[in-house]
């Protein structure tokens, strides 16, 4: 799987509100960091975990744009906007092993809202 696979995938599991289909994503051994400041989550359990929040999300737009990818590396940006907030806007870093599956995954944002 390449990366823009990997985005695409993680989208439709994230429209689809299924956070326990992260799994397939992932690697056993992986660095999964919510927030540049926090620890990163190490463990599949712990990643749908964090996960768990999209169950209640009221998603009206969901973008991910990749920026550059080099076979198993991947830069995007995403604009994520739920019903009556405004835009958020950030960044992923992804890297994934060779069956595909994730072994770093970084994300950073603004903590304000973007508005457009």
């Amino acid at each position: 799987m390449t990366p823009t696979e990997w985005f695409h995938k993680m989208r439709e599991i994230w429209l689809q509100k299924e956070p326990a289909l992260i799994a397939t994503l992932i690697a056993h051994e992986v660095r999964y960091y919510e927030s540049p400041l926090s620890p990163p989550l190490t463990s599949v359990s712990e990643i749908i975990n964090a996960w768990k929040e999209i169950e209640e999300q009221e998603i009206e737009l969901l973008e991910i744009i990749i920026l550059h990818e080099d076979h198993n590396i991947a830069l995007a940006q995403w604009r994520f906007r739920q019903a009556n907030q405004a835009d958020l806007v950030g960044c992923y870093f992804l890297k994934l092993d060779e069956q595909g599956k994730c072994t770093e995954f970084r994300q950073w944002w603004h903590g304000q809202e973007v508005h457009t």
